[in-house]
């Protein structure tokens, strides 16, 4: 049995792969993709994980990763069985469409992911009944992130609800729920 891995993706460019053992108990390795780190303008994933050293395992990648997702285990175990994890995991969080859309324009897929599915995206326009009312049902839900996403599954990290938003630029008050690799203002 291969282990499994994850394609990691920065501004949609292959920066590296995460591997985790098939066995349970066994160290989890990030690797930079050596094009990617040979560029001047590549950024590292993480300062704890320098482009210098291609190479990171278990602690370090571990702590990364789960620094992408939020802090509450009550969240984690809402979005496992939303979005069918095998565990509340980082890698098994991120292997879900909860990777497509990390904060920092990192991205987490299946390295079978094919370019179409990463380059979709766009907006779904809010109207103020519905801005309100996702406020709403954030505040009355803060510990599960009770917002009902309709395509989107972004992550943040912290405690507390958040959500991500796109701002016409052309009309200040008319607010979108992005998808895909559509940015977040």
């Amino acid at each position: 049995m291969s282990a499994p891995q994850l394609e990691v993706l920065m501004s949609g460019v292959t920066a590296g792969h995460v591997t985790r053992p098939a066995a349970p108990g066994g160290p989890w390795v990030f690797t930079y993709d050596d094009t990617y780190a040979s560029e001047p303008s590549a950024v590292p994933m993480s300062l704890s994980m320098p482009l210098q050293q291609r190479r990171f395992a278990d602690a370090r990648v571990r702590g990364w990763m789960a620094g992408l997702l939020p802090g509450h285990s009550r969240v984690l175990k809402h979005w496992a069985a939303k979005h069918a994890a095998a565990s509340i995991e980082p890698f098994d969080l991120l292997a879900t469409k909860i990777g497509l859309e990390c904060a920092g324009a990192v991205q987490f897929c299946d390295p079978e992911t094919t370019a179409d599915e990463l380059g979709s995206g766009g907006v779904d326009w809010l109207t103020s009944a519905q801005t309100e009312e996702m406020v709403t049902e954030m505040v009355g839900h803060a510990m599960l992130w009770g917002r009902q996403l309709r395509r989107s599954a972004f992550s943040l990290a912290g405690a507390f609800a958040k959500t991500a938003l796109y701002r016409d630029d052309s009309s200040p008050r008319r607010w979108g729920e992005p998808h895909g690799s559509h940015p977040s203002t």
